[in-house]
């Protein structure tokens, strides 16, 4: 899965589960909790999700330092094309 087709994933899921406005999932700085208004309960299922349907685990601390969109597109990406 090249970092095209992650980012898409991506944004279709905060889009469809989370109901993310487009405008935040437009720009890829947006912060998760802040600005996409996200809970710590929302972002506990989202990272559970993120492992289920790509296969991978997120560490409990590198969790932590997923801030925004992109830091979540391109840790989703070094961990399935590394």
């Amino acid at each position: 899965m090249n970092k095209a087709e992650i980012e898409t994933a991506v944004l279709k899921i905060l889009k469809d589960r989370f109901h993310v406005d487009d405008f935040y999932l437009k720009n890829k700085d947006s912060e998760l909790i802040k600005d996409a208004d996200l809970d710590s309960l929302d972002i506990l299922e989202a990272i559970l999700i993120f492992e289920q349907d790509f296969h991978l685990s997120i560490d409990d601390n590198e969790a932590e330092s997923i801030k925004t969109i992109n830091d979540l597109i391109n840790y989703i990406d070094k961990k399935l094309n590394s």
